[in-house]
């Protein structure tokens, strides 16, 4: 089956704020079918928007329409909604501000609640209402991935997930639904151009995966986790897996391409092979 990418614009989230969504119709007619969120990374766009910067264009293959048309193939039983930012800075630095407050090069600083859940919920009613498929809204399972940049969206994540396990059931009754039909979470090549923050480290925040029965799948490569650069990179996904580990969560890591050198081609190459 072809699958063909629809590109839906300003799709309405909390708060009046919108991001632009590509998505892709389910391959299968399987059930329940399972909706699959993807962040993705600097320089992610739209292919015209790739083609027109100079140095861009050489990456235009992992444009975020392509993306999503993997994503499909990978995941035939599942609605595939690529985010795109809320903007794009210079062509280059994703900045997912809608979910995460970050600074003009999409750097996070990530707070206990941002809102970045109930944004996200509806978003996925929005998609639901302009495409006609209501499970998107409600009840389909939750496949969320970042890569590169789009982790720190997965992170704000974890942030809230804890918050909103610490209030009475009344006050996160908007986001709990969502928090339940989350089932896996996939953090591919985690970084931004911050000091620190780039995975989370507080166990006392990841504790909250404990209730939660979410899969955690890790897959990076030697261009993050071997930046003599960004050292604490690499220092920070230790600590992020092993917490999880210690913890007993359902958890999966792989470093692809580990007898290589650090490569932004195979950075990218990792979202065809994970």
């Amino acid at each position: 089956m072809t699958t063909i990418s629809q590109r839906l614009l300003a799709v309405a989230g909390h708060s009046q704020c919108a991001n632009d969504v590509i998505f892709v119709q389910k391959q299968t007619s399987a059930q329940p079918a399972s909706v699959v969120v993807f962040f993705g990374g600097d320089i992610q766009d739209y292919p015209e928007n790739m083609k027109s910067h100079r140095d861009h264009g050489a990456y235009v293959d992992y444009n975020l329409e392509v993306i999503a048309e993997i994503l499909a193939a990978k995941f035939p039983d599942s609605f595939i909604c690529v985010i795109r930012p809320a903007k794009i800075e210079l062509k280059t630095f994703s900045c997912f501000s809608n979910f995460v407050i970050c600074n003009h090069i999409g750097s996070p600083t990530h707070l206990p609640n941002n809102n970045a859940l109930l944004h996200l919920s509806t978003l996925l009613q929005s998609i639901a209402e302009r495409t006609g498929f209501s499970e998107i809204g409600y009840g389909s399972p939750l496949v969320i991935i970042g890569f590169s940049k789009g982790c720190v969206v997965l992170n704000q994540f974890l942030h809230e997930f804890h918050y909103f396990n610490h209030l009475s059931t009344d006050n996160k009754s908007h986001v709990s639904a969502l928090m339940g039909r989350i089932k896996r979470m996939i953090w591919l090549d985690g970084g931004h151009s911050g000091g620190k923050d780039t995975w989370v480290t507080s166990s006392q925040t990841l504790s909250s995966f404990l209730g939660m029965d979410i899969m955690v799948d890790i897959h990076v490569t030697p261009y993050q986790i071997n930046d003599d650069r960004r050292p604490w990179i690499g220092k920070e996904e230790k600590q992020f897996y092993t917490t999880l580990k210690k913890m007993g969560i359902t958890l999966f890591r792989k470093v692809h391409f580990a007898e290589e050198p650090p490569s932004l081609q195979n950075h990218f190459l990792l979202l065809k092979l994970f």
